[in-house]
C-alpha cells in the first residue's frame, strides 16, 4: 500500500505533538507499506514554492518552502500554488490513500483534488485549524476561551491580533520574486529590510482594520469552505472525545468521525528505570509560551510551605518566546524552581524518570496531550486543567488530579496534597496499559485505510 502523510512541520527541525506523532506512526507504517510524508519547511536561501526531498529516520521526506506569509487572508487557507505541489505530489507519487494530519501551510483544496482522483481521505483532527485562524487555539489573545466558532469575534481575531497569520503586502512578493534571480536571499533580505526602513515600502504585519472591509464576511467564507471541503473527506479520527464532540457542533456528519486515541512507542520507557529521590519532584515539559500555562505551575509553587521539601523543574526551550521567558524568569524566586531549558525528544523517558509528579495546566483545549499519555507510560500520575480532552485523560483520583483552568490557587492544593500525602504517588500511579501502543495504532489504520480504499474501488465498480 502506498501511504501518503500530509503535515505542516516535520521532525527533525520540529518536535511538537502531531509532527512526533505523525513520524512515529509513519515510522511503523513503514515496515509493511511505501510512506512518503509531505511537509512544508521556511527555509530562507529557497524562493517560495521549491520543492525539496530529504530522508529522516528512514523516511522519504518531500518538502515544499513556505515562508509562513501570505498574500491575502484566503491563502491562509486555499493556495493555488500549494495545491499545484500537491499535485505534482500525487502525479510522481499515486498513493493509495492520503493521510491529512495537519493542513496549515497547505490548501484545503487538496482534500477535493484527492476525491477528483479517487483517492480516499483520512483526516486526523490534532487541534483546531480548520475551525480557528487563530492557529486553531480557541482562545482570544486575552486568553478567554471560545467555545465555538463566533463570526463576530473570530472577526475580530483576524483584524486585530498578534497571532493571526503575516499577511504581508504584495509588492513584497513581486520585489522579492524580481530580485531572487538577481541576488542571493541575505542580500535580497538586507535590500527589502533597507527600503522598509527609509519608508519606500511597507514592513510585513497583520492585516488592519480598514473601512469598508468586511471580516466577518470573510470568516464566513473560510466556515464555508472548510466545511464543503470536509464534507469530501471520507472518515476523520478524533483523538479525544472532546475534540469530535467539538467537531460534530462544527457541522461535521458524527457518522464519519471516529474516536481513536494516539498510539505511543513504549519501549524506552520500560528501559529507563525511575530515580527515586526524598524529594516530591513536580515536572512540566512543553513549549513555554503562555497558553501552556507554565506562569500557572511556578506562581502556585511559591505558594506550598518554603520548608517543604519539593522541587520543580521547568522543560521547554528559553530561547523559543523570550518574553514569556523572562517573565517566568521573574516568577521563579526559589531556588528550587528550576528552569530547565531545552530538550531532545527521545530524553523525555530519562526525564520523567526523574519526575513524580506531571503538571499540564494548560489554558486552551488541548485535544489528547502527548506529555499526559508519556506521563502515564512513565506511571507517574498527572495534575492537569479541567478541560477538554485534559479532562478526557485524567480521571480525578484516579490517575491523577484535576484543577481549576487558570487558577493557580486551585493548582496549589492541588500540589499540596502530594506534599502532605505521598502515598498519593502511588494510589494514583498510572498503569500501562492505559496507552495504546503503536503498532496496535498501526494495525487499526491499516484497516481503515483497507475500509476505504475498498469502498472507493466499490464504488468505481458501481459507477462504471
Amino acid at each position: 500500500m502506498k501511504i501518503l502523510q500530509v503535515i505542516h512541520d516535520f521532525l527533525p527541525a520540529h518536535n511538537a505533538g502531531s509532527e512526533i506523532y505523525t513520524y512515529n506512526l509513519s515510522r511503523e507504517l513503514a515496515k509493511r507499506h511505501d510512506v512518503v510524508v509531505f511537509c512544508t519547511e521556511c527555509v530562507d536561501d529557497k524562493p517560495q514554492y521549491t520543492m525539496l526531498e530529504r530522508e529522516f529516520g528512514g523516511l522519504r521526506i518531500l518538502e515544499a518552502v513556505h515562508k509562513q506569509a501570505f498574500r491575502s487572508f484566503e491563502a491562509t487557507y486555499r493556495d493555488p500554488e500549494m495545491d499545484r505541489l500537491f499535485r505534482k505530489v500525487l502525479d510522481q507519487e499515486k498513493p493509495d490513500v492520503v493521510h491529512l494530519q495537519h493542513l496549515q501551510y497547505h490548501s484545503i483544496d487538496y482534500i477535493a483534488e484527492a476525491h477528483r482522483r479517487g483517492i480516499p481521505v483520512l483526516f486526523t483532527l490534532h487541534e483546531y485549524c480548520l475551525q480557528c485562524s487563530r492557529k486553531g487555539l480557541m482562545l482570544r489573545e486575552d486568553l478567554s476561551l471560545c467555545p465555538k466558532v463566533d463570526v463576530a469575534r473570530c472577526a475580530d481575531c483576524i483584524a486585530n491580533d498578534s497571532m493571526t497569520p503575516i499577511i504581508i503586502h504584495e509588492n513584497h512578493f513581486r520585489l522579492n520574486d524580481w530580485l531572487k534571480s538577481k541576488i542571493p536571499a541575505r542580500l535580497r533580505r538586507m535590500v527589502i529590510k533597507r527600503l522598509v526602513k527609509y519608508g519606500f515600502m511597507e514592513p510585513p504585519q497583520p492585516p488592519k482594520p480598514e473601512p469598508g472591509r468586511d471580516f466577518e464576511g470573510e470568516i464566513r467564507t473560510r466556515r464555508d469552505a472548510t466545511l464543503e471541503a470536509c464534507s469530501r473527506v471520507d472518515r476523520f479520527i478524533a483523538p479525544s472525545r472532546f475534540l469530535r464532540q467539538q467537531f460534530i457542533d462544527f457541522g461535521i456528519d458524527p457518522e464519519r468521525i471516529v474516536f481513536s486515541d494516539y498510539g505511543f512507542v513504549d519501549e524506552g520507557y520500560r528501559d529507563v528505570p525511575r530515580k527515586p529521590s526524598k524529594t516530591l519532584r513536580f515536572g512540566f515539559v512543553g513549549t513555554l509560551v503562555e497558553f501552556k500555562g507554565a506562569h500557572l505551575i511556578i506562581e502556585a509553587f511559591h505558594q506550598l510551605p518554603e520548608d517543604a521539601d519539593v522541587e520543580l523543574r521547568i522543560w521547554g526551550g528559553l530561547e523559543t518566546f523570550p518574553p514569556y521567558t523572562d517573565r517566568l524568569r521573574e516568577l521563579a524566586k526559589r531556588p528550587n524552581c528550576k528552569l530547565m531549558g531545552r530538550f531532545e525528544n527521545h530524553r523525555v523517558a530519562e526525564i520523567l524518570a526523574e519526575t513524580d509528579v506531571l503538571i499540564v495546566p494548560s489554558l486552551w483545549f488541548e485535544n489528547s496531550p502527548l506529555t499526559i499519555h508519556e506521563a502515564f507510560l512513565a506511571q507517574i500520575p498527572v495534575i492537569t486543567t479541567d478541560l477538554g480532552g485534559m479532562a478526557d485523560l485524567v480521571q480525578d483520583g484516579k490517575n491523577g488530579l484535576r484543577f481549576e483552568r487558570g487558577n493557580p490557587d486551585s493548582l496549589a492544593a492541588a500540589m499540596r496534597r502530594f506534599v502532605d500525602d505521598r502515598s498519593l504517588l502511588e494510589t494514583l500511579r498510572p498503569s500501562l496499559d492505559s496507552v495504546k501502543g503503536i503498532e496496535d495504532d498501526a494495525r487499526d489504520h491499516e484497516r481503515i485505510y483497507e475500509e476505504l480504499i475498498e469502498a472507493r474501488r466499490a464504488t468505481a465498480v458501481g459507477g462504471a
